[in-house]
């Protein structure tokens, strides 16, 4: 990185970093920041390349004395909020990735919000909901209740966190003029939500198409076609459509816009000093050396919790098999997602 593209880094960082007050905030003493030089901007650009493969994840294949110890792993936390009218804010989405600065591989791995876990302090609930309640009177904060119901599940301790609300996705969207998205198939949704517990049908032809901002976020957040494992694909999609279009357009004119909307709508634990030491790295980054996973019916089974919510739940209810999928999937280098792919869906089961 060019000591000139640092300054530039540095200096919308340092305009963007401001402090919030205990008001605006749903978490414990968060900072604001831009899209330039963010902490967030180690999750743009693992979570969002341009180049990564999305896939449905089977068994990644390490590839021979690539991978670090362990301790070279870093693990940090995206979360997408969900936050209506005077309720709680929920986490709509939850995203790993998992950074080796030493080897220069990241992984990105979507966790569903409807996965049944075990919340510290609160019982069982969904992913998400663990989220509100950390927001509560009572809660250690969303943010932490979240690492901790990662942690006494899947044994994954994030390193630190950032969080955007899905009305400020929405216009970052919309400042940037919208994203393209090649959609696969024809998404219909009868029972997307409308607000005021009302619904409405939606429907997204197949296609290459340019999503604004409102377009972008019904079809990443949609699950009645395809559920909650469909959906987590869609929002990778999304975001990476978001990291193209912004890393595309070229134009300094948008700066300013953009700032304000990342200070307004993102959050995180990590101080500008840290972020700043990340940039670089980040900016690094070989997307040929990041994959990005989403869990599928393979390890998951859709079930129904004993107050009747549906739910996804580790198949046979094998938690330790899923632990270690996520822990391979979080430390893979494997340079080849298809191949591996392939490779999972042989005959060697």
């Amino acid at each position: 990185m060019s000591p000139i593209v640092a300054r530039i880094l540095y200096s919308a960082a340092r305009l963007a970093w401001s402090p919030i007050t205990a008001a605006q905030a749903v978490e414990s003493r968060p900072r604001r920041l831009a899209i330039f030089a963010l902490p967030l901007l180690v999750l743009l650009a693992l979570a969002w390349p341009e180049a990564a493969s999305t896939r449905i994840a089977g068994e990644p294949r390490a590839s021979q004395g690539s991978q670090g110890a362990a301790g070279e792993w870093e693990t940090y936390l995206l979360l997408g909020l969900d936050q209506r009218d005077q309720e709680a804010p929920r986490s709509d989405t939850v995203i790993l990735v998992s950074w080796n600065r030493t080897s220069g591989w990241a992984n990105v791995v979507s966790l569903p919000r409807d996965l049944w876990v075990r919340v510290p302090g609160y019982g069982w609930n969904k992913l998400g909901s663990a989220f509100t309640l950390g927001v509560g009177s009572d809660g250690p904060g969303g943010p932490e209740l979240m690492k901790r119901t990662l942690k006494a599940n899947l044994g994954i301790e994030a390193t630190h966190y950032s969080s955007v609300t899905l009305s400020g996705f929405e216009r970052i969207v919309d400042r940037v003029g919208g994203v393209w998205v090649d959609v696969p198939t024809p998404l219909l949704d009868n029972e997307f939500p409308a607000g005021n517990n009302t619904y409405r049908r939606l429907y997204v032809p197949s296609g290459f198409q340019l999503m604004n901002g409102e377009l972008a976020l019904a079809y990443s957040r949609s699950r009645h076609a395809d559920g909650d494992i469909g959906r987590s694909a869609r929002q990778q999609q999304v975001l990476s459509a978001v990291r193209k279009r912004v890393a595309d357009l070229g134009r300094p004119t948008r700066l300013p816009g953009l700032i304000s909307d990342f200070r307004n709508n993102v959050s995180t634990d990590l101080s500008l000093t840290e972020a700043v030491k990340l940039a670089p790295d980040a900016l690094r980054l070989d997307s040929s050396r990041i994959n990005t996973y989403t869990l599928d019916n393979d390890r998951l089974e859709i079930g129904r919790s004993s107050n009747g919510q549906s739910i996804l739940a580790p198949q046979n209810n094998d938690w330790k098999s899923l632990r270690l999928h996520v822990r391979r999937l979080l430390t893979s280098t494997d340079h080849n997602p298809l191949k591996s792919r392939a490779a999972d869906s042989g005959g060697s089961r």
